[in-house]
């Protein structure tokens, strides 16, 4: 099974959808709508667009969080 097709078996297994709406993403995120759109306009996260409705693959926030998880402690980082 190609890894696209396992992902997305993945995420109808679990009850998420594979295209979230911009408020869907925000919530996953724990951002505001505000700093999604910024987000969005900067390209840190890609959109897809259908017939102009913006929809943020749940993959693509995945992937967006694990580029940034930090491995250091927050505490000892700030040093």
């Amino acid at each position: 099974m190609d890894p696209q097709a396992r992902i997305h078996k993945v995420e109808q297994s679990e009850g998420i959808p594979p295209l979230l709406t911009r408020p869907q993403a925000a919530r996953v995120l724990s951002v505001g709508l505000r700093t999604l759109d910024h987000l969005l306009a900067s390209g840190d996260l890609p959109v897809v667009r259908i017939r102009g409705a913006v929809r943020i693959r749940y993959s693509a926030i995945e992937s967006f969080l694990d580029a940034r998880e930090s491995r250091q402690n927050p505490k000892r980082a700030k040093r």
